[in-house]
């Protein structure tokens, strides 16, 4: 199990103290992980690629963040978004303006706060469904085929 940990060197925002955390398939045919604490395995969060629901969404990280990280290469990044269920399924939505980068070649992650973007903690997962004129910018992928 150690090959499988990713260090989160700074915690996730929440949740300082928790440092170490399993990325685990939800199952075949699913684009949803979940990201659980190794420490307190009820300490856990869905997420997805926010790229499959957003095409257009953009991530540049600070030479800080590539740094920390150890990122040499784009192909070692991977960039996921937590998923938050309030209510019914339909209404879940997902944060953008903080992905989770992981290197996956370093195993280690970060939580990272995008500035000046119009990404916010809450785009709906299923925009077709929630999506009201001016809630979100980022342009689901469905609108822009």
């Amino acid at each position: 199990m150690e090959d499988r940990v990713i260090r989160f060197e700074r915690g996730l925002p929440g949740f300082a103290d928790e440092r170490e955390f399993l990325l685990l398939d939800e199952g075949e045919g699913t684009p949803f992980l979940t990201l659980q604490s190794v420490a307190h395995p009820e300490i856990r969060f869905i997420v997805v690629s926010p790229f499959l629901i957003y095409r257009d969404y953009e991530v540049n990280l600070s030479d800080e963040v590539t740094e920390r990280l150890g990122i040499d290469q784009e192909e070692d990044v991977v960039i996921l978004s937590i998923v938050t269920v309030r209510g019914e399924l339909r209404e879940a939505t997902l944060n953008l303006v903080a992905p989770v980068v992981i290197n996956s070649r370093t195993r280690r992650g970060e939580q990272v706060i995008l500035e000046g973007t119009p990404y916010t903690t809450r785009h709906p997962l299923f925009p077709q469904h929630t999506r009201r004129k001016g809630e979100a910018d980022a342009r689901p992928e469905a609108e822009n085929q």
